[in-house]
């Protein structure tokens, strides 16, 4: 078939457009909507399910990055699954139609894919182990301030506002750390 083109007259670059819009408003809802319907159910499941015993085995910190945190992630992983749900759709029909055309070109698009599906999956699992210790160090992080803000008179009385604060710089460092070998795709 062949789309005939007349001047000014786009009707299916505009509507991708406006369903590209209300894709992507609709996924800002959801995802804010997501993050707090978690953490209102991770507080729920704390003040309903957990033990005294259970609570006193972790720290503040645990506690607060699950509700924030996690949650938040949770929320942000099923909002990029559906951004990328349609892209998916969107290349499947597009290679059918390459492979139609021609079949060379759509095997070759099929090997690429392949390659390029490989090469990610060694990078999404390197990712994630970095990605683990950056929580660790978070709940580190939180669990530190809110001890050292709720202990400030023992700390004051001890005169341990400096180790206290410097323990601090120390994890902020090392947190900013893993969160460059991130962004730079490292080992850490």
């Amino acid at each position: 078939f062949q789309l005939t083109r007349r001047p000014g007259h786009h009707p299916l670059l505009l509507l991708r457009t406006l369903t590209q819009a209300a894709s992507a408003l609709l996924t800002a809802h959801l995802n804010r909507s997501l993050i707090s319907h978690f953490s209102a159910r991770a507080l729920e499941a704390y003040t309903h399910h957990l033990s005294f015993a259970e609570v006193q085995n972790q720290s503040i910190g645990h506690f607060m990055a699950v509700a924030g945190e996690e949650a938040n992630r949770a929320a942000n992983i099923i909002a990029s699954i559906l951004k990328l749900v349609p892209l998916f759709v969107l290349f499947a029909l597009y290679g059918a139609l390459l492979f139609v055309q021609s079949w060379q070109v759509g095997a070759g698009l099929a090997v690429f894919t392949l390659v390029v599906l490989l090469c990610l999956l060694g990078i999404f699992r390197r990712s994630h182990a970095i990605g683990e210790r950056q929580q660790r160090e978070s709940r580190a992080l939180n669990t530190h301030f809110i001890e050292t803000l709720s202990g400030l008179r023992t700390v004051r009385s001890l005169t341990g506002e400096g180790f206290v604060t410097g323990r601090y710089h120390q994890m902020m460092k090392q947190y900013a750390r893993t969160g460059i070998a991130i962004a730079e795709g490292e080992p850490g």
